[in-house]
């Protein structure tokens, strides 16, 4: 009898350090399906960015931010089927009419701007999506979140290395879907 070989033989000893939209914790998750719309149609719309209820698609229709005065959504979590690198550059990013992964509940890592707190308030930029404290450009409360790690996040005996620019948010109630 013929034994296939494994198709894994390495595995790594430590869990990846928190990627951007990528789900923080294994538990309390509800993600959401939606269309992306990217009113640009050149830039796309990131990973770890607040999105809301577009119109060009549908009802299942999100657009970056809040430009079009919609209701908020929730943050978009990263996709691991799309290619992350074209032409030598990052993309991470969904194109207009992709399909696009909307966490309305549960703690994904974001990206952001400025300094802030565990158990902190959370905002993002109206027109940018981009997360961050209450200074940032553009500030609108992203009600029903909170951060659950604080940036910058310092190395501890945990971690040999500080983050970088990410933290966790945890979305407790954005019933928007």
């Amino acid at each position: 009898m013929l034994t296939p070989l494994p198709v894994q033989t390495t595995y790594y000893r430590f869990m990846n350090v928190g990627q951007v939209g990528m789900p923080a914790t294994a538990s309390g998750w509800d993600i959401a399906t939606r269309i992306c719309e990217d009113l640009s149609l050149t830039t796309g719309i990131g990973f770890g960015v607040v999105v809301s209820q577009g119109t060009k698609h549908g009802d299942r229709s999100a657009v970056l931010g809040t430009v079009s005065g919609g209701t908020v959504l929730g943050i978009t979590a990263s996709d691991h089927t799309l290619p992350t690198f074209v032409g030598g550059a990052g993309v991470d990013k969904y194109n207009d009419g992709d399909n696009m992964a909307v966490a309305h509940r549960g703690d994904i890592w974001v990206n952001v701007t400025g300094t802030v707190a565990a158990g902190g308030p959370v905002y993002f930029n109206s027109a940018t999506g981009a997360i961050g404290p209450s200074g940032i450009t553009n500030a609108t409360i992203l009600t029903g979140c909170q951060f659950l790690t604080a940036e910058p996040l310092a190395a501890t005996n945990i971690m040999s290395t500080a983050v970088g620019t990410l933290a966790v948010v945890r979305i407790m109630t954005l019933g928007n879907i």
